[in-house]
């Protein structure tokens, strides 16, 4: 993957950064498979990883991925590498989020009246 892919504002982490925090497995379902979005989500981290640690923290942050959970993947030797399991946990985090948002939907506002404030 080519360092402007990985800068540009189509990145991963950008899609699932949203200010209005659409997430990128519900918009699109067909675009990745699972694997192809563990992949791609891990070409980024890696990238991250060598060249802006302070961003990719404070990315984790923003998912709310807790410091135990990186720890655990950082401080285990297993053969898989750092940045695919990086990967996992901000794609099963995103699925948790996803969950939440369907079990706790808010109902359509039809009344106009709140437009005016």
């Amino acid at each position: 993957m080519s360092e402007k892919a990985l800068h540009d504002e189509d990145n991963i982490f950008s899609l699932l950064l949203q200010k209005n925090e659409r997430n990128i497995i519900s918009q699109n379902p067909t675009t990745y498979t699972e694997e192809e979005l563990l992949k791609l989500l891990s070409e980024q981290i890696q990238y991250l990883i060598v060249h802006d640690k302070e961003h990719l923290w404070s990315l984790f942050y923003r998912l709310d991925i807790t410091d135990k959970s990186l720890r655990e993947v950082l401080t285990n030797n297993e053969e898989e590498n750092h940045a695919l399991k990086l990967a996992r946990l901000v794609l099963d985090r995103q699925k948790k989020r996803m969950a939440t948002k369907l079990a706790y939907k808010q109902p359509i506002i039809d009344d106009e009246e709140w437009r005016t404030w």
